[in-house]
């Protein structure tokens, strides 16, 4: 489905990993606000636990700001209501979220190795986006997963996994210590890619701006993010929601249902749908063992027989 979506480069995407799922889930007007959910249990159902535990469930939209559009839905806060855009973390305040919800994981289920891998990911994810426009092969090279870490006494992968297990032992929630902590992670990622990689040059500003994270419902499994804020990540399964387009004159995934089905040549669209399909592609590259999509059953009730054939898994919500 990836190599469908290539605009401007044809290539051919090739999965690497566990079998996977593919997903829609229809939904009209009244029942858009059961989306999530119902992702969410899918997920619990078909995603090994540890899988969970260690590449947290997303729920990706291209659109966060609904903007002027009369179109529903417009953006994630349709499906959503009670997320706001100034919650979702990033820069190094995401690495401050990541370090927190990795404690958590630890007081919850007293296991160390998935919490540690979250936090290891969440890093990987941040040096990614913020070094890959000026040394992208260094990253990929050089930043292995936690599990292919060097577990031998003296090297730089042992060093990087003493340092997420005792920054996950200790207390670290105040500005010191975390500076102290990311000084030292920023020389291990040196050391990995042989090249000096600054996390951010605005620690402290970054404490004060997202001094904690959002409270949450503990029955929540996935939290939402936009497709922008998703580069570099990996999720065990990804959910993506279909919003107005950039123009807000249509849907992103609506328009695109011939090229994910295969009849229609992603060159073949407007401009328009052509930055959706590429916004798409992000999207759907993220996910491990499942990848859903969530549209309006106006639009993709057509597509249903297509989608059928190629092993989608359609549901009604």
């Amino acid at each position: 489905m990836a190599t469908r979506l290539a605009v401007h480069r044809p290539q051919q995407i090739h999965g690497h990993g566990p079998e996977s799922t593919l997903a829609v889930l229809t939904f009209t007007d009244d029942s858009i606000e059961r989306v999530v959910p119902a992702f969410e249990e899918l997920v619990r159902r078909i995603v090994p636990a540890e899988a969970i535990a260690s590449h947290p469930p997303k729920v990706l939209g291209a659109r966060e700001n609904p903007g002027t559009s009369r179109l529903f839905p417009r953006a994630l806060g349709c499906y959503v209501p009670k997320w706001h855009p100034s919650l979702s973390p990033t820069g190094a305040s995401r690495l401050l979220y990541a370090y927190r919800a990795a404690t958590a994981m630890v007081l919850k289920d007293q296991r160390l190795g998935p919490a540690a891998n979250f936090l290891w990911e969440a890093v990987r994810g941040l040096a990614w986006q913020m070094q890959a426009p000026t040394r992208p092969l260094d990253l990929i090279d050089g930043l292995p997963t936690f599990s292919q870490l060097d577990r031998r006494t003296g090297t730089t992968g042992h060093g990087v996994r003493t340092l997420l297990a005792t920054t996950l032992h200790s207390r670290h929630d105040t500005p010191a210590a975390w500076e102290d902590f990311v000084h030292r992670l920023t020389g291990l990622l040196g050391e990995l890619t042989g090249a000096p990689i600054q996390l951010d040059p605005t620690l402290h500003e970054a404490w004060l701006s997202y001094s904690s994270p959002p409270e949450s419902n503990e029955t929540s499994l996935a939290s939402p993010s936009t497709t922008a804020r998703a580069k570099g990540e990996t999720h065990c399964a990804t959910l993506v929601l279909e919003c107005a387009t950039k123009n807000g004159k249509s849907h992103d995934l609506g328009g695109i249902l011939p090229v994910i089905t295969g009849s229609m040549s992603a060159t073949q669209l407007n401009a328009t749908s052509q930055h959706a399909a590429m916004t798409t592609f992000v999207a759907a590259t993220r996910a491990r063992h499942a990848l859903v999509l969530a549209i309006h059953r106006d639009r993709a009730e057509a597509h249903r027989p297509a989608l059928t054939r190629d092993g989608w898994l359609v549901l009604e919500v």
